[in-house]
């Protein structure tokens, strides 16, 4: 089950990070894409810019579970991981500053793997992490209207579904293919 972004924000407040949950959430999610290496915890912890790192136990529990488990939920083939963003009750500008966040963090996860990574991805792939790029530019989503909170909706779910292309896309490329004879 995944953590609730206030719960999540109360730790990071906790724990002195200067992030915010979602762009913490969205910069895992771009590690997972590329595949984890022995040297992930220390990069997000980097990340999370940690005022008090009194207490690393208990952040990296914490960095551990919540990577476990966006890898499983990236790996089950069932589609439901959500970008982690504020309560549909927030305004509007709130949400959509979050998303941005979210898209910030992933291109951020995701540029860690290097260059190597973004050639493994199609076309579409790779256009789609250039819209991701201005999303994360997002600062105006105007009054709060429904026009404008079914906007902010198609937006989170083009996030969502280019996260799981992605993922799909640097996994199979990951994967030496079995036809090809070696000798």
């Amino acid at each position: 089950m995944q953590i609730s972004y206030q719960d999540w924000s109360d730790f990071l407040l906790r724990v002195g990070a200067i992030c915010s949950p979602a762009e913490l959430h969205g910069l895992l999610c771009g590690i997972q894409c590329g595949g984890a290496d022995g040297d992930w915890k220390n990069h997000v912890r980097e990340f999370m810019d940690l005022l008090d790192a009194d207490d690393m136990t208990t952040v990296d529990t914490a960095l551990e579970a919540q990577f476990e488990l966006i890898g499983g939920a990236l790996g089950d083939g069932q589609f439901n991981l959500q970008p982690l963003l504020p309560d549909d009750a927030l305004p509007l500008a709130v949400r959509a500053e979050a998303l941005a966040q979210w898209c910030q963090g992933f291109l951020h996860g995701l540029a860690r793997h290097g260059e190597a990574a973004l050639i493994r991805l199609d076309e579409d792939a790779r256009e789609a992490l250039i819209d991701l790029a201005e999303i994360a530019r997002l600062d105006d989503v105007g009054a709060d209207s429904e026009a404008a909170e079914q906007d902010l909706m198609e937006l989170v779910e083009y996030a969502r579904m280019t996260l799981f292309s992605t993922v799909s896309q640097l996994r199979a490329a990951a994967v030496p293919d079995a036809s090809i004879t070696r000798h």
